[in-house]
């Protein structure tokens, strides 16, 4: 009687292993296969993309992994007919682990390098960029000396200054001629207002006193409210505004 049950449990099981093997080389091995699949496909485009590191291992890891799928399509497709149960079994555990590895592959891969900088188009500060190859340029001919510009003593100053209405600057004024206006050539250049002329006043010192010129300026220039058309002197705390924007005061000691 036991023979007979263990006859009929070993019949039972054979059977579930053949039901088994038919789903599994039916349309189950598709399943697996498309995961590890994935996997490679994985690894391999976003390690592309991620250059400068090392991938060997991953990339190495996931293409022998697929490989154990190879018995799997050779039986699948027919390439070669194999009556034996055990080696059908086999290989069918062979493409479910198969799945599984890659799944977990491509678990760690993104584990170990989500941080990684990718490399964009355009080369971004943490991407690499391979060196050059070093081409052997002719020597280029020795520049020709460049003749210097004169030495120009500094100015003197003198106890006179104007104060910027905007930011509070000051700014001390030559002895002889004070030239300003929004030329960076100026004595005392005015470069954020384009209402100002490149060279829109000039202020004379002679013998401690203090003379404005306009010199032509495009939008016009007042002191105290009264537009300058011809040589003024100033007088301490004069308000000085050229064009529409820039107001400065005269200070003098």
């Amino acid at each position: 009687m036991d023979e007979f049950g263990g006859l009929f449990e070993g019949l039972i099981d054979g059977f579930r292993n053949l039901m088994f093997i038919g789903r599994y080389y039916q349309n189950q091995w598709l399943l697996y296969f498309a995961i590890a699949l994935a996997a490679v496909a994985y690894v391999f485009i976003d390690s592309y993309r991620r250059r400068g590191q090392n991938f060997g291992f991953w990339r190495a890891a996931v293409l022998i992994n697929l490989a154990l799928f190879i018995p799997t399509i050779v039986v699948a497709f027919g390439f070669v007919t194999i009556l034996d149960l055990t080696m059908l079994t086999i290989f069918a555990y062979m493409g479910i682990a198969s799945g599984i590895i890659a799944l977990g592959l491509g678990i760690g891969y993104f584990i170990n390098f989500r941080g990684a900088p990718k490399a964009s188009p355009e080369y971004g500060a943490n991407a690499y960029i391979p060196p050059a190859p070093v081409m052997q340029q002719p020597a280029a001919p020795a520049p020709r000396p460049q003749p210097q510009a004169p030495y120009k003593p500094p100015k003197v100053k003198v106890a006179a200054w104007v104060v910027m209405k905007a930011n509070g600057k000051n700014y001390q004024l030559n002895q002889g001629t004070t030239i300003i206006g929004r030329s960076k050539q100026s004595d005392i250049p005015i470069l954020n207002d384009p209402t100002v002329s490149g060279q829109h006043i000039k202020i004379v010192e002679e013998n401690g006193h203090y003379t404005l010129y306009d010199l032509g300026s495009t939008n016009g220039t007042w002191v105290n409210g009264y537009r300058v058309r011809q040589p003024m002197l100033l007088d301490i705390n004069d308000e000085i505004r050229l064009g529409d924007n820039t107001f400065m005061k005269f200070i003098a000691s």
